[in-house]
């Protein structure tokens, strides 16, 4: 994650998930709205039907800070 936001269909496996750098939450209706025409470009790239994928639950990541990683780089 690079200073985004990261957005998981499906429900968030916090044991995969390095606590203390991230914000979880379930995505919002801005975020649905936000991510609408991504859906629709990666459905139709891929022969889905956007609105099933859409249908699923979304879960939000965010980062704490603008370097939520940078206790896991070599000095």
């Amino acid at each position: 994650m690079h200073g985004g936001v990261v957005y998981l269909r499906g429900e968030a496996n916090l044991t995969q998930i390095s606590p203390g750098h991230v914000t979880i939450r379930r995505a919002g209706e801005d975020d649905l709205r936000q991510l609408q025409p991504h859906l629709q470009e990666f459905c139709a790239e891929f022969g889905l039907d956007a609105d099933a994928v859409a249908a699923g639950p979304f879960v939000r990541l965010a980062p704490l800070s603008h370097r939520p990683y940078s206790d896991k780089y070599a000095a």
